[in-house]
């Protein structure tokens, strides 16, 4: 057999509920070996050096034991500065085995993690760009063995309690206080159940990059816009921390970036607040879609935004000679996937949570991205597909027919082909030979007829409780992330709540279906809106939000006209090399309207998940998508 290496597990060492160390050794054995523990104990102390913001500090090995042997327990104690740690050691014939942890009580308890550590904006590259771990080469080693990490402390674990918020801001700025129309009122059931969580999610897509964000990493992302605390504005992310500010958590954050326009340059920005007690992060990766180039031809490994862990990231275009040289078309774009891996204190095995913003169409990669995801938070990772919650924009349309779920058969697809295609096309052109219209006028006429009565179908489905009830069951029955049609790769990993809102009145009831959070009218296209910010009544979404229930009158219009962009279609098709390869060359209509914002999670784990809160936030008017606020409850253990 070969010498085997320390590899660092990067499992949290707890003494008291505090962050001692953030390793743990896997030592692996050739037979017959025995390991000095001053080697062991000086390799500890390299791999502490390397986590940002620790200083060299004295550790030092004490008098247990010269030796530890195969097949023998024994421990290694000593002194890290003033804290005196303890480990079990566990050697087995080539074999990787963990390090389990063994509490030996100091007689004062400190942190010995500084809390300000990760707070500074490091820049994208440099120092994304700075060396690994030590352990950072040989953890694909120890995955492709198929180790697996014990529970610690399984016994007495409780539940991690996890709230969501989610937020597509279409670059707008926030002002002082926005934060509550995202997470309710004072006292509301949303509030107290994110004042209450283990976790604090929250994504923030096409955002403005912070000032900070923008100096670190204009030398490599070609920025050429304000940021929005140069107009006064606060980002939701900085009102977070402020809010969470007495509760004593730890935050750890990713970003990504579109990068087809200097001028108007937005970020995808994953922020996770999280009780060191309950959780640790371990790594991450910050995707853009890369179009089926090569998967490493662009990736390196640097730190977090915020936080303690080491990411892979996707290079900026300037830095991506694959990207330039091949022109890959979506590489610029604002997709991207960015993903936190987390290490449960109490029990239970690793899980990750996925900040999604999917391509819009099938040919431009969207189950090509999820596929190099789900494969990577395995292979790099080292985190179950089986284990994985998924947040953002899903970018997952109805299929075509769902119209046909309206009352009336003038909002219905039409059934031949043809005519799909030239009302798709805005009847730009017919072919009544091929089964089209007979004419223009005859086509435009359809147009203008099937336009009409699908907006007066959604204003039906808005503010008729009955319509709704039919019209939601039939709608979720018709959505590709659901299975319908067969050829989202969603479908494959993750099961997804009912679109039912979970409402604050009744938190453990379903209320109404959620309203379509695609695709309704932003704030750009409504000229009384220009500098009205997050929330502006002059959009019709905005009017409709502040309804109240003794004067419906408006409803249906106000609604009409919020998810007017809603009520046309597109093309799409399924390319050759495309992950789901039975649907390869399909070619389809599809409408612009669905449940594209949400959340779910990996089916293996559903039955351990409680969802408690699922509400939509319409009155946030900023872009075309809906933002969202859920929370649950998840045993990592039983999962």
């Amino acid at each position: 057999e070969q010498p085997r290496h320390l590899v660092a597990s990067e499992t949290a060492f707890r003494q008291q509920g505090k962050n001692i160390v953030r390793d743990l050794f896997v030592v692996m054995m050739p037979r017959t070996t025995e390991i000095r523990l001053a080697t062991l104990f000086t390799g500890f102390a390299v791999a502490l050096a390397t986590w940002p913001g620790f200083q060299k500090k004295d550790l030092a090995l004490g008098p247990d034991h010269a030796t530890c042997a195969m097949d023998e327990g024994c421990a290694v104690t000593g002194n890290f500065g003033k804290e005196h740690v303890a480990l079990q050691v566990a050697l087995r014939h080539g074999s990787k085995d963990r390090i389990s942890s063994e509490e030996h009580v100091p007689q004062k308890a400190a942190t010995m993690v500084p809390s300000e550590i990760g707070q500074s904006v490091e820049p994208l590259v440099p120092p994304m760009l700075a060396p690994e771990r030590p352990s950072e080469s040989l953890e694909t080693d120890v995955a492709e063995e198929g180790m697996s990490l014990p529970d610690m402390h399984s016994e007495g674990c409780k539940d991690i309690n996890i709230w969501f918020g989610y937020s597509k801001e279409e670059k707008a700025c926030f002002r002082d206080g926005d934060l509550a129309l995202l997470v309710g009122d004072a006292g509301s059931i949303s509030e107290n159940l994110l004042m209450k969580a283990d976790m604090v999610v929250l994504l923030q897509l096409a955002r403005t990059p912070s000032a900070d964000d923008m100096e670190a990493d204009r030398a490599h992302v070609d920025i050429n816009m304000k940021s929005c605390e140069s107009t006064g504005g606060i980002a939701l992310d900085t009102q977070m921390s402020t809010k969470l500010q007495s509760r004593g958590m730890e935050l750890v954050q990713l970003r990504q970036y579109a990068e087809d326009d200097p001028q108007s340059v937005d970020q995808s920005l994953l922020s996770i607040w999280y009780n060191p007690g309950v959780v640790v992060p371990s790594h991450g990766f910050a995707y853009k879609n890369t179009f089926r180039g090569h998967r490493t031809a662009c990736t390196t490994v640097g730190a977090s935004k915020t936080g303690p862990i080491n990411v892979t990231y996707d290079l900026p275009v300037s830095l991506c000679t694959e990207a330039i040289a091949h022109g890959w078309p979506e590489y610029r774009s604002s997709k991207s996937n960015l993903v936190v891996s987390w290490e449960p204190v109490r029990g239970g095995s690793p899980f990750a949570i996925l900040g999604a913003n999917m391509p819009s169409r099938y040919n431009r990669g969207k189950n090509d991205m999820l596929q190099r995801t789900m494969l990577d938070i395995e292979r790099i990772l080292h985190v179950s597909p089986e284990r994985v919650f998924i947040l953002g924009d899903l970018n997952t349309r109805l299929l075509a027919d769902a119209w046909d779920a309206c009352e009336s058969s003038a909002c219905h697809q039409p059934s031949a082909w043809q005519k799909q295609v030239e009302l798709t096309e805005a009847c730009t052109a017919v072919n009544a030979a091929a089964g089209g219209f007979a004419s223009l006028a005859s086509c435009q006429a359809a147009l203008e007829n099937l336009t009409s009565c699908r907006r007066t179908c959604i204003g039906s489905f808005a503010c008729d409780a009955t319509a709704m009830d039919s019209m939601g069951s039939a709608w979720e029955r018709r959505d590709p992330k659901r299975g319908a049609g067969g050829f989202d790769l969603l479908a494959q990993y993750f099961e997804f709540p009912p679109d039912r809102t979970i409402n604050e009145r009744s938190p453990t009831g379903q209320g109404r279906h959620r309203l379509p959070t695609y695709k309704k009218t932003a704030n750009e296209k409504v000229d009384a809106c220009e500098g009205q910010g997050a929330v502006c009544t002059a959009n019709p979404c905005g009017a409709a939000s502040k309804l109240d229930a003794a004067d419906m009158s408006q409803c249906s219009s106000l609604y009409g006209d919020c998810f007017e962009p809603a009520l046309g279609a597109k093309f799409d098709d399924i390319p050759a090399d495309d992950p789901m390869s039975s649907h390869a060359g399909q070619i389809f209509v599809k409408p612009q309207i669905g449940w594209l914002d949400a959340m779910g999670f990996s089916k293996a784990i559903s039955k351990s998940v409680q969802h408690l809160l699922y509400l939509d936030r319409l009155q946030l008017t900023t872009g075309d998508h809906v933002p969202f606020v859920s929370a649950l409850t998840f045993d990592p253990v039983e999962a």
